[in-house]
C-alpha cells in the first residue's frame, strides 16, 4: 500500500524568510523539524516535472497580475 505521502512526492510552499516559492520532496515532510516549523503550503504535485510547471505557473501568474514578482502575499 502506497501512503498518501508517497503519492504526493513534492509539496510547493512559500520560504517563510524569503517569501519566494520552492518546493521539496514530501518525504523531508517527516523529520520533526517541520512539526515545529510548519510551511505555507501552496500547492503539491505526483512528479518533479508537475512541481517544476506548478512553480513556473505560479511565479508567471504572479507577474501577471501584478506587473513584476511580489510573493509577499
Amino acid at each position: 500500500m502506497v501512503s498518501a505521502m508517497e503519492q504526493i512526492g513534492y509539496v510547493i510552499y512559500k520560504n517563510p524568510e524569503t517569501k519566494k516559492p520552492e518546493f521539496i520532496n514530501s518525504i523531508f515532510l517527516k523529520q520533526k523539524y517541520f512539526e515545529e516549523h510548519p510551511l505555507d503550503i501552496i500547492g503539491v504535485a505526483r512528479k518533479y516535472e508537475d512541481a517544476l510547471q506548478f512553480l513556473a505557473d505560479y511565479v508567471a501568474s504572479s507577474y501577471d497580475e501584478n506587473g513584476k514578482y511580489i510573493f509577499e502575499e
